[in-house]
């Protein structure tokens, strides 16, 4: 991880949504949008966000659950936690 020479550091999480969903996670989280080849039905979202602490891994899914409401509960999504970093 790299750091923003103010004591923080920038991660860099990457998700995992049904290509159907893409956009509304993308939008919410202001995330980026990358293409699967392998997999269609499978979007990949990266997600950069400030930390004060290498490894806040809590910090992360609460801020996804606050930015993504009561979608986080309603639509499918996951953490590919060894391809991001945190």
């Amino acid at each position: 991880m790299k750091s923003n020479g103010f004591g923080r550091h920038e991660q860099t999480i990457i998700l995992r949504v049904p290509a159907t969903d893409a956009h509304v996670f993308a939008d919410r989280l202001a995330a980026s949008l990358e293409c699967h080849d392998h997999d269609t039905s499978i979007a990949t979202l990266v997600w950069k966000r400030l930390s004060v602490r290498r490894g806040n891994d809590e910090d992360v899914v609460t801020d996804i659950w606050q930015l993504l409401g009561k979608d986080a509960e309603t639509r499918d999504w996951h953490i590919d936690w060894q391809a991001s970093e945190y």
